[in-house]
């Protein structure tokens, strides 16, 4: 398994994210949670704090006070380590809907969480992503 990291130099990388239609999360899944959490402290500087989430440990990277992603063990046997990109939608509802009307599938969800609905799909090609409404009001 390898590492790509970017340094943007003189582009000045995403301009907007965590509004509807842009980026908004990431979360790493794998059963190694303690040693992840070290490598990215140790790499990125990043700062890790965990808590309990409704009887799973979830593992929240943050960077300043900004909590940026997240690490979280498989919630099932058999799941494969690797990161979940999450795009903001105003109405996970709604967004799943034209995930299906286009070709996509859902995996999961959509389901209520304290911080919004979310949904896990695949588009037509078969890439996996989520989307989540999140609610501002609860941070």
């Amino acid at each position: 398994m390898g590492v790509g990291l970017w340094q943007a130099k003189d582009h000045i990388g995403a301009t907007v994210v965590n509004e509807p239609g842009a980026f908004i999360w990431s979360e790493l899944m794998t059963p190694r949670t303690e040693a992840a959490a070290a490598f990215y402290e140790q790499v990125f500087g990043l700062t890790t704090t965990t808590v309990d989430l409704a009887g799973t440990p979830f593992t929240g990277f943050t960077v300043g006070a900004e909590m940026i992603g997240g690490l979280i063990p498989p919630q099932r046997e058999g799941v494969q380590p690797r990161w979940m990109v999450y795009f903001c939608v105003a109405d996970v509802d709604e967004a799943v809907e034209r995930v299906g009307k286009l070709g996509g599938a859902v995996v999961h969800g959509p389901i209520d969480t304290p911080v919004g609905p979310l949904a896990a799909l695949r588009d037509p090609q078969g890439a996996a992503f989520s989307i989540w409404a999140f609610n501002r009001e609860t941070q």
